[in-house]
């Protein structure tokens, strides 16, 4: 299994960090950095384009394992990420020197360790591990393209189960099957791989037009939905007038709005028990508003 982490703060500092630790890959609204040290794998994702979209955290976080969370000085740009982490709750560890006790308290980022960035670089290379997630497979796409020869290839992660060449799964919310043809994990030929594993997918009965970033790949089948009840826990840190958002699921996102007591989304999102809906307000400073149960 490969070790997926994410690096949040300003983003000087997270591009500082990751730089020191890893070859730089693909890059796009968010960039990998990539090494591996005495077998072991790791990928240190860092949101590029935030904060000018905040689409970049949103979609790097459901592709990793844990967090880590570096804090310079307390900005309005701080505030968001703690409110977003709040909501998201992953595993994750506070990289700073400053005593952030007042503008943590009540958050789940209170329960952080916080480390130094040494400490932080030995514990991602040395003792923190990969999450194993039991289960049907489920793949969140982050990639996709066509290679002469090869044909369509997904790039993404195993968020869980494992996966084998010749599985048939599914493409949500498109509803229909694709087959692994082959399977790459570090450009090397795999027969199979597990949750937390980054692949490379060369796929048959779909096209890289078909399967975009925010496709779930799933063996199981996914409830599709265009809309929910708003049954919206909201942070305590947002306001709560907000009918026009943006949610965030899985790598996937659409436009929705609260009407009738039905929050409904402008495209079907497919949805994954256990991982977060996040609502944000694009318009607002701090654009993080709440969660969505289902």
């Amino acid at each position: 299994m490969g070790l997926n982490v994410c690096i949040l703060g300003p983003k000087a500092a997270r591009e500082e960090f990751c730089k020191s630790m890893g070859k730089k890959g693909s890059s796009d609204d968010f960039t990998f950095y990539n090494t591996s040290v005495q077998g072991k794998v790791i990928h240190l994702i860092e949101p590029t384009a935030y904060p000018e979209k905040l689409d970049a955290v949103m979609d790097v976080m459901p592709l990793c394992d844990h967090v880590f969370f570096i804090v310079d000085e307390v900005t309005p740009e701080f505030g968001e990420q703690v409110v977003l982490l709040d909501l998201c709750k992953p595993s994750g560890f506070i990289v700073s020197d400053l005593d952030l006790a007042p503008y943590i308290k009540g958050t789940a980022l209170e329960a952080w360790k916080k480390v130094s960035p040494e400490e932080a670089k030995g514990m991602i290379q040395g003792e923190l591990q990969p999450k194993k997630r039991e289960g049907a497979p489920i793949l969140f796409i982050d990639h996709s393209f066509e290679v002469k020869g090869v044909g369509s290839v997904l790039l993404g992660v195993v968020r869980q189960g494992d996966i084998r060449v010749h599985d048939k799964l599914t493409a949500y919310p498109l509803g229909k099957e694709l087959e692994i043809r082959s399977i790459q994990k570090n450009d090397v030929d795999e027969k199979e791989a597990s949750s937390s594993d980054r692949v490379g997918l060369s796929i048959k009965g779909l096209t890289s037009k078909d399967v975009k970033r925010g496709e779930v790949v799933s063996k199981e089948p996914l409830s599709v939905v265009s809309e929910l009840p708003a049954s919206v826990s909201y942070s305590k840190f947002a306001q709560k007038d907000s009918k026009l958002m943006h949610a965030f699921h899985c790598l996937q996102s659409s436009p929705c709005r609260i009407e009738g007591g039905k929050l409904a989304f402008e495209k079907s999102i497919a949805l994954v028990k256990g991982e977060p809906l996040v609502l944000c307000d694009l318009n607002r400073k701090m654009r993080a508003v709440g969660t969505v149960a289902f």
